[in-house]
């Protein structure tokens, strides 16, 4: 599916990862939503061999009142279909969608030190061999690596988190500028093509 339809492929993977978990909330009686909603979905960090998506969902009491919001981190490459980690589930007191992208949006909501990196096998690539062009690459997600955490406190664990992801898979750090709306950091590596 992935060959043929691209990155779709990871919509319909959530969607059967997502229904048995939603399937059971529902059987303690509570209302959740199931399946996979883009718009309630948001990807915007790592490289393209290591993107985040965190799709979330509203658990909802019987009479229908807002509770909490279930989220399902994945990581996924846009270079093959391949989940280089395993997927994370985790939990925001925010019910409002706005709440919620502004929750995912700190680095320290999503990015977790205390837990051991999980890795999967690495996906079979194509950069084999000495390149004579280059490919480049923004994350516009810097700001929220420099946000404090829960505790108030600044770490520079998640900046070394998110540009760990980027050297991994070969990405060079190439320059780093302060824009209105954020920070912006500029990456190349050697192409393959």
């Amino acid at each position: 599916m992935f060959e043929q339809n691209g990155d779709r492929a990871y919509g319909v993977w959530i969607q059967r990862f997502m229904a048995p978990v939603c399937e059971r909330i529902v059987q303690e009686g509570f209302i959740v939503k199931s399946g996979f909603n883009l718009k309630n979905s948001v990807e915007r960090w790592g490289p393209p061999e290591e993107r985040e998506r965190c799709a979330w969902y509203v658990v909802n009491d019987k009479e229908g009142l807002p509770l909490c919001t279930l989220v399902l981190q994945v990581y996924h490459s846009h270079a093959a279909f391949h989940i280089p980690r395993p997927p994370r589930l985790f939990t925001l007191e925010a019910t409002d969608r706005q709440d919620i992208i502004q929750a995912l949006s700190q680095a320290s909501v999503r990015v977790r030190w205390d837990l051991p990196q999980q890795r999967l096998p690495d996906a079979p690539s194509n950069r084999e061999g000495i390149a004579h062009r280059w490919e480049y690459a923004a994350d516009v997600t810097v700001r929220d690596c420099l946000a404090p955490g829960r505790d108030a406190s600044l770490s520079n664990w998640y900046l070394d988190e998110s540009f760990s992801l980027w050297g991994r898979h070969g990405w060079e750090l190439v320059n780093i500028i302060n824009v209105d709306s954020g920070i912006v950091a500029f990456f190349k590596r050697p192409s393959s093509a």
